[in-house]
């Protein structure tokens, strides 16, 4: 019995002529056929998907079905595939703890052995990643055809962040607008600072400020999406000035950042600052000639505020 993957042998014994007996052509000859005991082995990844910050991917080395078992076997395997290993995941051995790199050892008794891929939970945003293991020939085991390697694939957690015009309308008249910043994922954890930009035909500090929910204002270019929070709320104020304008607007551009995502249609949301100064009209209600008569012009500031004079 020895430790060498080999095919299927035979003994042959040949009976020799010799003076002191005859033998026979039938039954000069005797062969045993001699079945080799070493394992076949396969990999496959039972549960061949998970994600940072989810449960475990896996993969399962195996011996075939009626190989024996009494006997450990020690496998040795590569890594490959666009994940790297200690940078976006462990390799850890199944209800032992031990981690591994390269080798893995199917004890005596066991047909399997489990090998968790555990993800690295970063604040990097990157695409979805595989991790690829594959058996290494020995001369103690032979291959399974076909279940030589296997994958794992490990997506991404970090949030995509989002944009949005909660109320787009804003008024000189005191309405004021409201963005929304949302981390557009079930995952609060951590704070995460989420960077913009502002643009559009409004002039910020002249014709509008930005304040934050406890009525700070915010005249950087970041807010910050706390702890345990999905979203944050940015106001549009309005600044009242005594000026006839058209109506302008505020848009905010999200920025791209190594922690979090941001999609085309998502990233600007636009708020609409609309004027309260009055549209004046004048009026009459007739005609006069010089044979006499009077007649009255009205000059009115229209419907809307009538607060102050107005020249």
């Amino acid at each position: 019995d020895d430790v060498l993957v080999e095919v299927a042998e035979q003994a042959t014994l040949t009976l020799l002529a010799s003076a002191g007996y005859s033998v026979s052509n039938d039954t000069k000859t005797a062969t045993v056929q001699i079945a080799d005991n070493e394992p076949v082995l396969s990999v496959t990844a039972p549960v061949d998907g998970t994600s940072e910050g989810g449960d475990s991917g896996v993969f399962m080395i195996s011996r075939a079905d009626g190989d024996d078992t009494s006997s450990p076997v020690t496998v040795k395997f590569k890594l490959a595939g666009t994940a790297k290993l200690n940078v976006d995941y462990r390799l850890q051995v199944a209800g032992s703890g031990q981690f591994v790199t390269n080798t893995v050892v199917i004890e005596g008794g066991s047909q399997s052995v489990v090998l968790l891929v555990i993800p690295i939970d970063d604040k990097l945003v990157e695409p979805t990643e595989s991790v690829i293991l594959t058996l290494l020939p020995s001369k103690s085991f032979g291959l399974a055809p076909g279940f030589t390697a296997a994958t794992v694939q490990l997506a991404d957690n970090e949030p995509t962040v989002i944009m949005g015009a909660k109320t787009p309308k804003a008024s000189e008249a005191g309405v004021p607008g409201q963005f929304t910043v949302s981390r557009g994922s079930s995952n609060t954890s951590g704070d995460l600072k989420v960077l913009f930009t502002r643009a559009g035909t409004a002039t910020f500090g002249k014709d509008y400020v930005l304040r934050l929910a406890d009525n700070s204002l915010l005249g950087s270019t970041f807010v910050t999406i706390p702890d345990g929070q999905e979203s944050v709320t940015i106001a549009v104020d309005p600044i009242n000035d005594a000026l006839a304008e058209v109506t302008e607007s505020v848009v905010l551009t999200l920025l791209a950042s190594k922690e979090y995502k941001v999609e085309n249609l998502t990233k600007s949301a636009t708020v609409s600052l609309f004027d309260d100064e009055p549209t004046v009209s004048i009026t009459t209600n007739s005609n006069i000639s010089e044979n006499g008569g009077t007649e009255t012009f009205t000059i009115s500031r229209g419907v809307g505020n009538t607060t102050g004079n107005l020249t």
